[in-house]
């Protein structure tokens, strides 16, 4: 069959959208390396910890050993253990030779309460407001934030024991911040005087 320049033109696009994606060059390699910490920043030794690359057909965890080596970079899932501890499971991105990652593990005893929420008042709130309130663990990944009423009072509940920096955001400008720890109970009362 014959094709005149119009209908290259024309059957260029679709061949574009046919290609697909390959690897060029070797695939890069890393590995993880895991800190451990209790709710008091206190180091926990051993660890272990397995892992899955999101990416499988099929989600299954490998257990690490204490330095594994040649994980392609990309999404994993992570489980991270030790013993009288609670397991922590984590989605992390593996993208340099060496990802270091710092979790708090949480006592494993079953009476023992998980988590804690922060509740909170801020005093000296500008009307008419759109405050938020940010939690950011000191060590971790996992953030959460809550937007505050019109009264002042904020929730954000979840969180490890653990210490957490605590950003006061109107819109993306942070007017406020404190550190807190999170105590080992249901909750934890914070009052924040934006008034000086």
């Amino acid at each position: 069959m014959k094709l005149n320049r119009r209908s290259l033109l024309l059957a260029a696009p679709a061949a574009l959208h046919a290609t697909e994606c390959v690897q060029i060059g070797p695939v890069e390699t890393g590995a993880f390396e895991i800190l451990a910490f209790d709710a008091n920043g206190i180091p926990i030794e051993p660890v272990e910890f397995e892992y899955a690359f999101v990416y499988d057909p099929v989600i299954r965890f490998r257990l690490a050993s204490e330095r594994p080596t040649k994980l392609p970079y990309g999404p994993y899932l992570l489980k991270v253990r030790a013993t009288g501890f609670s397991t922590h499971q984590l989605l992390t991105s593996l993208s340099q030779p060496i990802t270091t990652l710092r979790v708090t593990l949480k006592v494993g005893a079953e009476c023992f309460p998980q988590v804690t929420t922060i509740r909170g008042t801020l005093r000296g709130v500008p009307r008419p407001s759109d405050l938020w309130v940010k939690a950011i663990p000191i060590r971790g990944a996992a953030s959460i934030e809550a937007r505050v009423t019109p009264s002042g009072y904020f929730l954000l509940p979840g969180l490890d024991f653990t210490e957490h920096i605590l950003l006061v955001l109107r819109g993306s400008t942070v007017i406020h911040h404190q550190t807190v720890r999170a105590a080992a109970s249901p909750y934890t009362d914070v009052l924040i005087n934006l008034a000086g």
